[in-house]
Parts: C-alpha cells; sequence; structure tokens
C-alpha cells in the first residue's frame, strides 16, 4: 500500500487480475463476485458465516476455479510461444516465485507457492492451497508440462481429499 499509494485490493485488482482478465475474482467484497460464493460448511455439515479477514492477502481472495486457472496458466509458457507471466509479472519475479526460498528445510517454498521437482512427474510442481473455515482449495501446475489443476470445496473436511484428488489429476495430465 505504500509503494502504490493503493490498497491492496485496488493493487491487485489493477496489477494482476485486471491484467490476467480474471473477471470473477476480487480481494475486496464485491458483489459481483460474492454472489457466485457457496455456502461453506463445518466438519458437522453446518453452514458457516462468510468471515472478513484483516490479512487480506493470505485470506480475502474470493475467486472462481475458472480464474485461479488463469493466474496458474499465466505462471506458465502459453500455447504459442507466450512468455511465462504474461506481462502481468516479470521473469525475474516468477523466477523467485518457483524457487526454493528455504533451502535446507524439509519442505520447499517459493514466494506464495509450495515448490518441488518430482521424480514422478519429471520437472517442477508448484501450488498453492486456501484453507479458510467453511472452504478449501488447491492449486496445483507442472511447470515444464504446461499442465494446472484447480479444485475448490466448500467443507471443512475436503483438504485431505482435494490434495490427493488434485495429485491424481495432475500425473494424469502429465502423462498423456
Amino acid at each position: 500500500e505504500q509503494a502504490t499509494g493503493k490498497s491492496f485490493a485496488e493493487a491487485a485488482q489493477e496489477l494482476v487480475l485486471g491484467p490476467l482478465l480474471m473477471t470473477s475474482s476480487s480481494y475486496a467484497p464485491d458483489k459481483n463476485v460474492t454472489k457466485m460464493c457457496v455456502v461453506g460448511h463445518s466438519k458437522a455439515g453446518k453452514a458457516v458465516p462468510t468471515y472478513r479477514f484483516a490479512a487480506q492477502a493470505a485470506a480475502s481472495l474470493h475467486a472462481s476455479a475458472g480464474d485461479l486457472a488463469l493466474f496458474l496458466s499465466a505462471l506458465l509458457e502459453g500455447p504459442n510461444g507466450e512468455p511465462a507471466g504474461r506481462g502481468a509479472i516479470s521473469e525475474a519475479t516468477l523466477d523467485a516465485m518457483l524457487s526454493d526460498q528455504t533451502p535446507g528445510k524439509r519442505n520447499e517454498y517459493g514466494l506464495g507457492f509450495r515448490v518441488r521437482t518430482d521424480s514422478n512427474l519429471d520437472g517442477l510442481v508448484f501450488g498453492h492451497g486456501g484453507n479458510n473455515r467453511g472452504w478449501k482449495a488447491v492449486m496445483l501446475a507442472h511447470r515444464q508440462k504446461r499442465a494446472a489443476v484447480v479444485i475448490l470445496a466448500n467443507g471443512d473436511d475436503a483438504a485431505a481429499a482435494i490434495g490427493t484428488l488434485a495429485d491424481k489429476l495432475l500425473l494424469a495430465l502429465v502423462s498423456q
């Protein structure tokens, strides 16, 4: 906010969401986006309220699976040789995002993504999960094979299932 002079939500819209044509995404409360949201559920199956989080970057993105797929696609080389980042993210920033920033640790993390070189998938796999009360999400992509998977769920007990499903779907996609 200090660097741009704008709120985080405004800067994200102007610098990333807008240029990547993510029209079903917002960090700000946007009735056009939130009207498409489903109700989240607890492990007991009860509806949970929609919370507004103070940590906007970490927990306030409302996005469709299609928009999250657009974001992942933009981080991969395009089908006609378009550069990864699509002008919204520089090559240097993208390299930092997808490089291990935690050497020597058990899990490898880039900037905003967990990254791993997967011997089963022959290349760099990166992803991010979402874990708000009532909703779970997982995004995974394979950099070299230009394949990505996005799964959203509206239940507190869905995280393990969608993580496993995403791994299996990505493996199926890159094995073709």
